[in-house]
């Protein structure tokens, strides 16, 4: 048996943590896992039967019900909650975070989660929003493929760090998706007009 390579890079995150296991969140897990971006992913969600499905499919290593001290461990996390669920839960999880994790979402609407999280002080957060989907939901549809590929739209703010960026940048090209940047307010009025 040989010795790992001493140049063979390690993962991107040491613990990363996925709020929201559903199609998105749950693709995001899987991307996480099978290409070794990440030694532990932790799926939080308010659904036991998620939490156990995910579990049981391989998508998470663990799994959490509510945020808490834990949290302070991660340093990734990625908000996939629905929309409207966004701004509550990074205020749930925002006093347990890490100040150097990235945080970023996946939501589809950019503006308010971005002004929402400069209130509440998360330093290093990144919004994001993968242009992929599936006419099925629910964590027993995720698949890494499903971000293979994708447009991934990164929308940093004038307060956004740029190791915070260029560390997300790097975690969608690692996750198969293709990185575009652009302001928050750029990306919710080109979303209107398609919509």
């Amino acid at each position: 048996m040989s010795a790992a390579s001493p140049s063979a890079p390690g993962p991107l995150f040491e613990t990363a943590v996925v709020a929201g296991v559903g199609l998105i969140g749950g693709s995001v897990a899987l991307g996480l896992r099978q290409r070794l971006l990440a030694r532990r992913v932790i799926g939080l969600d308010a659904s036991p039967e998620v939490l156990r499905e995910a579990e049981a499919l391989g998508v998470v290593d663990e799994v959490r019900a509510a945020p808490g001290e834990w949290l302070r461990g991660a340093d990734l996390v990625v908000l996939a909650a629905p929309m409207r669920a966004l701004a509550p839960l990074a205020r749930e999880l925002a006093p347990f975070l890490n100040p150097a994790a990235l945080v970023t979402d996946v939501g589809s609407v950019k503006g308010g989660i971005a002004a929402e999280m400069e209130r509440l002080g998360v330093r290093h957060f990144v919004a994001g929003h993968p242009m992929a989907g599936s006419e099925r939901g629910g964590v027993t549809h995720a698949r890494a493929a499903l971000l293979e590929n994708a447009v991934w739209v990164l929308t940093p703010t004038d307060h956004t760090p740029l190791t915070a960026l260029s560390k997300a940048r790097t975690l969608v090209e690692e996750l198969g998706a293709a990185p575009v940047v652009m302001p928050p307010d750029a990306h919710d009025a080109l979303v209107a007009t398609i919509s």
